[in-house]
C-alpha cells in the first residue's frame, strides 16, 4: 500500500515561504520543527493501493479548486497553544464541494480509510516528533506571533497535488 494526502498549492509562494521564515524564526523553531512548503490540506494521509496511483491523479487533478479565493485569517495553532504541533495560517475557502467529489471518487477505488478532514489551514511548519515537548518558551514565542499579527495577504489556489509515500 502507499500512504497519500491530498492538498492545493498556493499563489505566493514566495511571499508564503517569506512569512513562514520570518515567522519560524523569531520563535526560535529549528530545535522543535520542520519548514513545510506552505499548502492547503485537501485530504488527510489515507493507504491507497499502488496500481490506484494513476486514477488518484487524475482525480485530483481534474479538481476545478485552481483560481479560487483563499481569505488568511489569523495565525494558529494545531492542537493547541500547550501543544502546538502545527503552526498554520486559520483561511477561509470553500473546498467542500471539491472534497467531496474527491472523496467519493477515492471511495469507488476502494479507499476506505480516509480520516475526518480538518479545517482549511494552510500548513507552515510542524514538530519535528510529537514526543518532545515544545519549551514553555517557545510556546510563548508562538503565543506573542498570534496576537501580534494581525493582517495576512489573501491568494488563490494554484494548483492541487497528490503525495504518495510507500508504506514500509
Amino acid at each position: 500500500m502507499a500512504r497519500a494526502y491530498i492538498g492545493a498549492s498556493l499563489e505566493d509562494d514566495l511571499r508564503l515561504r517569506g512569512l513562514r521564515d520570518e515567522i519560524y524564526n523569531s520563535i526560535d523553531s529549528p530545535r522543535y520543527y520542520k519548514k513545510k512548503t506552505p499548502h492547503i490540506t485537501i485530504i488527510p494521509a489515507f493507504s491507497v493501493d499502488p496500481e490506484y496511483k494513476d486514477r488518484v491523479e487524475e482525480l485530483v487533478h481534474s479538481s476545478s479548486l485552481p483560481g479560487t479565493s483563499v481569505r488568511c485569517e489569523n495565525l494558529a495553532v494545531w492542537k493547541n497553544i500547550n501543544v502546538p504541533r502545527v503552526v498554520m495560517l486559520d483561511v477561509d475557502v470553500n473546498i467542500e464541494d471539491e472534497r467531496h467529489i474527491m472523496m467519493s471518487g477515492l471511495r469507488e477505488i476502494g479507499v476506505d480509510n480516509i480520516p475526518d478532514p480538518v479545517s482549511p489551514h494552510i500548513t507552515l511548519f510542524k514538530k519535528y516528533s510529537t514526543d518532545i515537548e515544545t519549551p514553555r518558551q517557545t510556546r510563548k514565542k508562538i503565543q506573542e506571533e498570534i496576537y501580534g499579527r494581525h493582517t495576512f495577504p489573501d491568494t488563490r489556489v494554484l494548483d492541487t497535488f497528490v503525495d504518495f509515500k510507500e508504506e514500509n
